[in-house]
């Protein structure tokens, strides 16, 4: 039965570090057609399976070597099993792990551990089709999660790509925008973080948190230094270890190279690591993750300004650029030129506060031309007599402080009718002018009634910014202070705090 022509949309999956809560990101669709004989039609950028005869031109990215392909290559075979023994969880082993894992693209390696419905007859083929067509990957990628008596291919050789335990390495992918791993052990620094993710299969999965990831990497058949992979999101849903090709080009300054057997993955001219391309268009990266206290014991990379200005507590730039010109610190070195990120959001988390406010120049010279109040409470205790405030006078001229006890914010009213008629009869002057923070004790209908009928000028300062008040609000600091120091010296209760206010302005005026 001829198969009709359909057209297949093998869909690329995104990832948006986006706040909780916030939408996924859409999906975006390539198209591939498929022939009426049942062929595919191959992408013109997608990698085909390579065949032929041994040839002495062909050389092997894992170890270096001429004559052989690295799919064929014992130092890899060896070192994938390595990989294997130290990266699995204590107490598993290869028994343990569900289903045939396959290395997968970037349309699948997001897809849950779901079990998929068979593959329609002349839908997509399971690894037999167009070597350059997108729909095999899609078709690897698929039953990589299907159980081993589903997919009928299980069966074939352990060396074959599409049958390497993907679950222990990492897959360069140039669709993602994170890297991820369903491994929490595999972390070397985690915090909680959550956000959406958008699956090939239209569904949506949740990241459990981010952090760092140590791997070493193999190239020319030798191990060089470690790498750390930062900003990785711990999704536990996924089966296989994405590395974002796009975060490290346009993060952190990546030049990568694509060739038809490897992955170059530079900075500034240096290769730090690389990758093998297999028959499946799949790039697995070459080497194997560091875990457990391993982890601990390897530096970081690049070692930039920004690193040293983090190890360093968040010290300021020009200091660390001193330390390393005049080799102040023995091993303080940079290995990257990379100019440090203009805004630490770690640094404005901590040290950012309001600039100060200047101190007021302007003193008055006659009495009570300016008077500044300031009323502090409820006292967690009342005093003996019911009090649980006082209210602060303070002339600007004579620095001259009266204080009235209250049972209620209501009564400052009243206190001040108290104050101004005793101030007035003592020095034979008139009150001018009020200064207070806006409190709602100071603005009620009776009160400003009051003042303006005695043509009494209001000043009020600013809300929230007490430091416009700052006459009267640093004098009830200071008695709340002394006041504590005096109980405590005397081991009396609380509730002495009227008798010792008393005290203390009868002792200070």
């Amino acid at each position: 039965m001829a198969s009709q022509s359909r057209t297949h949309a093998p869909y690329a999956w995104d990832t948006t570090s986006t706040r909780f809560g916030a939408s996924p990101t859409r999906l975006r669709a390539s198209t591939s057609t498929t022939t009426p004989s049942g062929s595919h039609t191959p992408s013109p950028h997608s990698l085909g399976p390579i065949s032929g005869p041994k040839d002495a031109s062909i050389a092997c990215s894992f170890c270096g070597r001429v004559g052989h392909m690295p799919r064929r290559c014992r130092k890899r075979k060896h070192a994938r099993k390595r990989a294997q023994e130290h990266s699995r969880l204590p107490g598993t082993s290869k028994s343990n792990v569900k289903g045939p894992l396959g290395h997968l693209s970037g349309i699948g390696a997001a897809l849950p551990a779901v079990k998929t419905p068979p593959t329609p007859p002349g839908d997509v083929s399971t690894g037999s089709g167009s070597p350059g067509s997108d729909i095999p990957l899609r078709a690897s990628a698929l039953g990589a999660y299907s159980s081993p008596s589903s997919s009928p291919s299980s069966s074939s050789s352990p060396s074959s790509p599409l049958q390497l335990d993907a679950d222990f390495f990492w897959l360069a992918d140039t669709g993602a925008t994170s890297h991820m791993t369903p491994h929490r052990h595999w972390f070397k620094s985690y915090s909680p973080h959550r956000i959406p993710i958008r699956l090939a299969d239209n569904s949506t999965v949740y990241s459990a948190g981010v952090g760092s990831v140590v791997f070493q990497p193999v190239v020319n058949g030798k191990e060089t230094r470690a790498v750390e992979f930062t900003r990785v999101l711990h999704v536990p849903d996924l089966r296989s270890n994405l590395l974002s090709c796009l975060y490290l080009a346009r993060h952190k300054g990546f030049n990568i190279t694509i060739s038809s057997h490897s992955i170059d993955f530079k900075l500034q001219g240096r290769t730090l690591f690389t990758a093998t391309i297999h028959s499946n268009n799949s790039a697995e990266l070459d080497g194997s993750t560091v875990t457990s206290e391993t982890a601990f014991s390897v530096s970081t990379l690049p070692v930039d300004l920004s690193l040293w200005h983090c190890r360093f507590i968040h010290h300021n730039y020009a200091d660390v650029k001193s330390m390393i010109s005049k080799d102040l610190v023995s091993g303080l070195k940079l290995e990257s030129n990379l100019s440090p990120d203009s805004i630490c959001e770690p640094c404005l988390a901590g040290k950012m506060h309001s600039l100060p406010f200047p101190s007021s120049l302007n003193h008055n010279r006659s009495p009570l031309e300016l008077v500044h109040s300031d009323l502090h409470g409820p006292l967690p205790v009342a005093s003996h007599s019911g009090y649980k405030y006082w209210i602060t006078f303070i002339d600007d001229a004579t620095r001259f402080r009266a204080v009235y006890l209250l049972k209620a914010k209501s009564e400052a009213f009243e206190a001040f009718k108290v104050y101004k008629s005793w101030a007035e009869t003592q020095l034979g002057v008139k009150l001018r002018a009020l200064q207070d923070d806006k409190g709602g004790e100071y603005m009620s209908k009776a009160f400003i009634s009051f003042t303006e009928l005695a043509g009494i000028e209001r000043r009020h300062s600013t809300r929230n910014r007490p430091q416009q008040n700052g006459l009267a609000e640093r004098a009830n600091r200071t008695m709340g202070e002394r006041i504590t120091a005096m109980l405590s010296e005397s081991r009396l209760p609380p509730s002495f705090w009227g008798e010792c206010i008393s005290s203390m302005v009868h002792v200070l005026e």
